[in-house]
């Protein structure tokens, strides 16, 4: 189980993840293997896709993004019925090919800013309730392995956001927090996608973000600044 972050404020949303993809026993258990990598995916424009759980979260995030990408007018309603659709049918079907996996927790988080509805959106879907979309009055969403650690990555956030000029400058702070863990299956390597929508121009703007163990940036492909 990876830590996800995902926020959502007035013109968009960004998550935030650890990179840390471990390899798992039938049982669940860690044996002591895992490879680092991106866990959050601009699905399209205005949507971003954030996973956490079981492997499939690759898979599915590069599924949804040949299907999405390409839609200009994208209908917020009728992609996440979409999204949810797929996501179950996935889901289901690793469940019955694999009916011997102990650890099937499999949750997805989609964010991102309804332009036809003048809003931004977070909906979370997980296969304790048939994955289906809720959440879209949070502002904030925490996954992580246990509530302890759930609690203590709030806790750091709510802390540290104190002060900070604009919610770009949210992003680090959450980086942050994951760094705080020490738990096998989070790393200290963390990456970040920033969706924000421009009312000005009708654009969307994104901003990648990715930092090392010790918390040092390696590279801001698309910087912004939103006021």
């Amino acid at each position: 189980m990876t830590v996800l972050i995902a926020y959502r404020f007035e013109n968009g949303v960004f998550m935030v993840a650890d990179k840390k993809q471990s390899n798992l026993s039938f049982g669940g258990d860690h044996v002591g293997t895992y490879t680092l990598g991106e866990k959050i995916t601009s699905l399209h424009p205005s949507m971003l896709m954030g996973t956490a759980g079981v492997g499939l979260g690759n898979h599915i995030r590069g599924l949804m993004t040949f299907i999405l990408n390409t839609q200009e007018d994208l209908n917020n309603q009728e992609a996440m019925n979409d999204i949810s659709g797929t996501i179950r049918q996935i889901y289901n079907m690793y469940k019955k090919v694999n009916p011997h996996i102990a650890f099937d927790d499999f949750v997805t988080l989609i964010g991102g800013y309804d332009v036809e509805n003048n809003r931004a959106f977070l909906y979370k879907l997980t296969n304790l309730n048939g994955f289906k979309y809720t959440g879209l009055n949070e502002q904030i969403i925490i996954e992580s392995p246990s509530e302890e650690i759930t609690d203590i990555i709030g806790e750091y956030i709510a802390q540290n956001m104190i002060g900070l000029k604009n919610i770009h400058e949210l992003v680090p702070v959450c980086a942050a927090a994951i760094r705080s863990i020490d738990h096998p299956s989070v790393s200290k390597e963390t990456f970040a996608i920033f969706k924000f929508y421009d009312g000005e121009t009708g654009n969307f703007l994104d901003a990648t973000y990715e930092y090392d163990k010790n918390g040092i940036e390696i590279e801001d492909k698309n910087p912004v600044t939103p006021q």
